[in-house]
């Protein structure tokens, strides 16, 4: 009986032949095993897989553009509140913003399974955190922002607001249902993806930004906040404490000795310009620019003023202590280097 053999568009051998009654049969010539793929719905492998990329993205770690989507850094306190002007009032790299007065941005308990904390936004208000690494930004590239949230009515886009481009409000999709670890909020997950225009060439704007705004009157509830490149929304990244704490500190940091009255030491000397005592120390990061340094205090030198850079920062004072036998010590202050 002849065998005609033929190949399909995809490459795969295909054998003709007929049967018994004459009728032609096609088969594949060597039968796939369907114990080689993995299902496109999911399954398990066993071995190994070499892929250039996930998603178009980083295969593991570090695909979150947000810093603090979990709320867990809240190096300025748990409470904070504000204006009409935007501001950093608590949570770390999370500025607030509001059409009236009365808003506030807070640490919650109630949350989802997998987080500790989440927070609210009221009153029309919105928080927004600026990404400098604009360079991961390319033009016409895909973008996908996800959150859980407490109830639907918020909304979200990607801007540049130093001229460059604003996506608009994004078309949220409501997701899968996720559990509460504390409280009986009800949770879902939220996501929409966006396309980058082409003049997002990275060379005129200096970050991007990603606003959330909840325009009712009631709070809505949120956290596990992401921004990643691709079409998809991934399982949110937790990143080491200590990781997020230095993408934190980058950006804002300070020292508080807790109110005891004890601190750093000043080296006591004689400098020029009358300057007698100072202290030289290294950013727990590296900062982004120069930082602006504030609420410096030092025991018996209320002089006292510091000389910071993107690396160090140098607290000097005038003149001798106010008290005697008591040697300068720093009890606090703060570096701002916030975009």
């Amino acid at each position: 009986m002849a065998i005609l053999y033929g190949t399909m568009q995809n490459g795969q051998l295909v054998a003709v032949e007929a049967d018994a009654q004459g009728r032609l049969v096609a088969q594949l010539a060597n039968p796939v095993d369907p114990s080689n793929f993995v299902e496109i719905t999911g399954s398990t492998m066993t071995g190994n897989l070499t892929v250039p990329s996930l998603n178009s993205g980083p295969l593991a770690g570090f695909r979150n553009a947000i810093i603090n989507g979990d709320f867990r850094i809240w190096q300025r306190g748990e409470t904070g509140g504000t204006n009409t002007s935007p501001q950093y009032v608590s949570a770390d790299r999370w500025k607030l913003s509001n059409s009236s007065a009365g808003t506030s941005l807070n640490a919650r308990s109630a949350s989802p399974v997998g987080f500790g904390r989440s927070t609210g936004i009221i009153n029309g208000a919105t928080i927004q955190q600026k990404i400098e690494s604009w360079t991961d930004f390319a033009a016409n590239s895909i973008w996908t922002i996800s959150f859980i949230a407490d109830g639907a009515g918020l909304t979200a886009r990607i801007v540049n607001d130093d001229g460059g481009f604003d996506s608009g409000q994004l078309a949220l999709t409501q997701g899968e249902a996720v559990s509460a670890r504390a409280g009986t909020d009800a949770w879902h997950r939220y996501h929409a993806s966006y396309t980058l225009p082409a003049n997002a060439t990275g060379t005129n704007f200096p970050y991007v930004a990603l606003e959330i705004t909840n325009p009712t009157g009631g709070q809505i509830a949120l956290v596990g906040i992401q921004l990643e490149p691709g079409p998809v929304a991934t399982p949110f990244e937790r990143r080491p404490l200590s990781a997020e704490l230095a993408l934190c500190q980058r950006y804002f940091y300070k020292y508080d000795n807790g109110g005891s009255n004890s601190g750093l030491a000043l080296t006591t000397f004689m400098g020029g310009s009358g300057i007698r005592s100072g202290l030289s120390l290294t950013h727990p990061q590296e900062m982004r620019i120069e930082p602006q340094v504030t609420n410096i205090s030092v025991r018996d030198h209320p002089d006292a003023f510091a000389q910071p850079s993107a690396k160090y920062i140098t607290i000097l004072s005038y003149g001798d202590s106010s008290t005697s036998n008591r040697f300068p010590a720093v009890y606090s202050f703060t570096c701002d280097a916030e975009l």
